[in-house]
């Protein structure tokens, strides 16, 4: 919905100056307005950045990390790209309700939703409510408003911003840099306590995926912590899945495209395709790269497993097997409790049981070494480390098929 609200006092609007959208240049932001975020940033006690796509360049992820660094300021990755490693110590991924209570000013970086990122959601009830004080300034930098069109209305809801600065973040984010100059000593405690508070959620999401070892079905910070031990120290890039960010926060993930994002819609085949296309790219390197592979959205697109092995392309497939298509099974259990019916009929339609697919002999009749399927937490490391040996010594596709918990 359209903004009503009038604009706030000192807005500058976009003022469009040819010179900075020369033919082949990625745009720049307004000067002036820079200056004014600059400014912001400069008197703000608790600054939040929430970055979606900044990853997409090498230029950006970079340039993050040393703004976040330099300025003490949190970050909180949406995940659309790798937009900060995970083990930077202003990255605070993970507790957002909890960041964003605390910020007095928050900076929206290529976030193709920035009005959901700052809102509470009710999906039962269809309602929202706001994450941050009605006084947190609130700027964006990035071209997503470029998207913004009367006959499609894929963009969400719009947020009401101090200003949007119309930038390709890997131009913008440097000059920021510049504009800010020298931070001063007094933000070292804030950097001190951002660090801190960075640790700690990195110990407890390893404590919580250690005391879940055991569980049946295998839990998600079980399996990411099995993947993270059997990789060791090899180079990895994850092409698809985050075990509803268990990855993330288990693993060590610090190069920039060592993640390759979300799909923007999810369960309808992208895994499998997205796996092949990063094959492509890293296949005369000695990358391991990684699909995290929901079984459901595997069967809308099944011959990508006879893709890879066709061609060849060394890509180790863990299957995140919940058997439920339970995006949809998830919806239909909210729906079913906010009109009050019966929770239980949500799976049919949407499990995959009665029979359940065995995707390791399926794997094996497209040319795919098939393991599994792997229930027993203790059968992980063995199931990991074999299936890591071939694609890294035989150069072979592997599919592990793994039993898990549906969140």
């Amino acid at each position: 919905a359209l903004q009503e609200d009038p604009l706030p006092d000192g807005y500058i609007p976009e003022i469009p100056d040819p010179a900075r959208y020369a033919p082949g240049s990625p745009p720049a932001p307004h000067p002036e307005a820079l200056r004014t975020l600059a400014e912001a940033i400069r008197q703000a006690r608790f600054p939040v950045i929430i970055a979606d796509h900044v990853g997409r360049s090498e230029e950006g992820f970079h340039a993050l990390a040393a703004l976040s660094e330099r300025w003490a300021i949190a970050v909180l990755d949406r995940g659309g790209r790798l937009n900060l490693p995970t083990t930077h110590p202003m990255n605070l991924t993970g507790d957002k309700r909890a960041v964003l209570a605390r910020a007095d000013l928050v900076l929206g970086l290529d976030v193709r939703d920035l009005f959901g990122d700052l809102s509470s959601i009710d999906r039962v009830r269809r309602t929202t409510r706001p994450l941050i004080a009605d006084t947190t300034r609130v700027f964006a930098i990035g071209v997503q408003d470029y998207g913004v069109r009367s006959w499609t209305s894929d963009f969400q809801r719009l947020m009401a911003t101090e200003q949007s600065l119309l930038a390709d973040t890997r131009v913008a984010l440097p000059q920021l840099l510049e504009v800010l100059g020298p931070p001063p000593a007094a933000i070292d405690a804030r950097r001190r306590e951002i660090a801190s508070w960075h640790q700690r959620l990195r110990t407890e999401w390893r404590e919580a995926a250690e005391r879940a070892a055991g569980e049946r079905p295998i839990a998600l910070s079980t399996l990411a912590l099995a993947l993270e031990e059997s990789l060791g120290s090899r180079p990895f890039v994850l092409a698809n899945g985050n075990l509803e960010d268990w990855t993330h926060r288990i693993l060590a993930l610090t190069q920039p495209r060592q993640y390759l994002g979300e799909s923007g819609g999810g369960g309808l085949g992208y895994g499998i395709g997205a796996a092949i296309g990063a094959a492509l790219a890293w296949r005369n390197t000695d990358t391991v790269v990684v699909d995290i592979q929901s079984d459901g959205d595997l069967m809308f697109t099944p011959g990508g497993l006879w893709t890879l092995a066709h061609h060849r392309l060394p890509v180790l497939v863990v299957m995140f097997n919940n058997r439920s298509y339970y995006n949809s099974e998830e919806h239909q259990l909210n729906m079913a409790r906010h009109r009050e019916r019966d929770a239980g009929r949500a799976g049919i339609g949407t499990q995959i049981v009665d029979p359940p697919i065995d995707y390791a002999r399926l794997a094996e009749s497209m040319g795919v070494v098939g393991i599994g399927p792997v229930e027993r937490s203790e059968d992980l490391p063995a199931a990991l480390a074999r299936g890591i040996e071939t694609v890294t010594q035989e150069r072979r596709p592997v599919l592990i098929d793994v039993i898990t918990q549906a969140r």
